[in-house]
């Protein structure tokens, strides 16, 4: 399953946003049948997809317009006909290989090793938890001073058609939480942006690599611990990560009680003079009503 849940929603992960756009744009450009693959830029997270309640009149796409060069992850309620927007950005065939990494280098800087359950008890006392299928981060080691994180996936035995698994994308992603600058208690960061995504195929165990590019500012590199095997697969890398606080929509204000029983009306009424009878009393209501005594 790919899910994850906020403070209690079902949402559908970034990660799959990309993998679908990267899909639609190799099959839009041919890039699949040349060897090739779709570079993804200046991305943005637009809207959650919340997969709660009853969503069979639902239906999710990819909007490519080549001419522009430039996707959209939508869904469409086919009832209403409304559409919402959830992720967008550029799209291109990519020119060069992705640069490949010395992951057994970087493991040898990174001397702090932290265990994986603890980065998603951190996530889940926050509000954010990832369903099993999405805890595949299963080793970590953190350099802070240097910047760089370093880890180890969860060998997939099949990626369902992608090309990166946006649970192995997701996984990666996790290392940058060990990057992060510190952030206020119970706050929730979700992912903002991408400057680019380039979504190569990686072969063999994933490892996942976090380096700070600037403040607010991660990449993340996918690929072969060994230098061959990263040299013939070079991976998946994505610049410029960010992400950013949610914040929650303002609660609608109250409605105002009704505390009173009555409403009070003031009407011209001819009342007989006092010396012509011995008592009188009007009563008004709504409708009107009078009642002489």
């Amino acid at each position: 399953a790919w899910w994850r849940t906020t403070s209690g929603y079902v949402v559908f992960p970034g990660a799959g946003y990309l993998e679908m756009a990267r899909a639609a744009s190799d099959a839009a450009t041919d890039a699949a049948a040349d060897a090739a693959s779709s570079l993804l830029r200046r991305v943005f997270f637009l809207q959650p997809l919340l997969l709660d309640g009853e969503l069979s009149a639902l239906t999710v796409s990819v909007d490519i317009f080549m001419a522009d060069e430039r996707f959209d992850v939508n869904t469409e309620d086919i009832e209403t006909g409304s559409k919402t927007s959830h992720c967008a950005g550029g799209a291109s065939i990519l020119q060069k290989a992705v640069r490949s990494l010395s992951h057994a280098g970087l493991h040898a800087s990174c001397a702090q090793p932290v265990d994986a359950a603890v980065i998603y008890a951190g996530f889940r006392s926050v509000g954010l938890e990832y369903g099993p299928e999405y805890r595949t981060l299963t080793s970590a080691r953190v350099s802070r001073d240097a910047g760089v994180a370093v880890g180890q996936l969860r060998r997939r035995q099949r990626k369902e058609g992608t090309s990166v698994h946006p649970a192995d994308l997701d996984g990666s992603l996790h290392l940058t939480a060990l990057l992060a600058e510190a952030t206020a208690a119970g706050e929730i960061r979700l992912p903002f942006s991408v400057g680019e995504a380039a979504l190569t195929d990686v072969s063999g165990s994933p490892w996942p690599v976090a380096e700070r590019q600037g403040a607010n500012l991660t990449g993340v590199w996918i690929g072969a611990k060994d230098a061959k095997a990263a040299k013939d697969s070079p991976g998946a890398r994505l610049t410029n990560f960010e992400t950013r606080v949610l914040k929650a929509a303002p609660a609608a204000a109250p409605a105002r009680k009704s505390t009173h029983l009555y409403v009070t009306s003031w009407q011209v009424a001819t009342v007989p003079a006092a010396e012509d009878a011995k008592a009188a009393l009007v009563m008004c209501a709504s409708p009107p009503l009078a009642v002489a005594l």
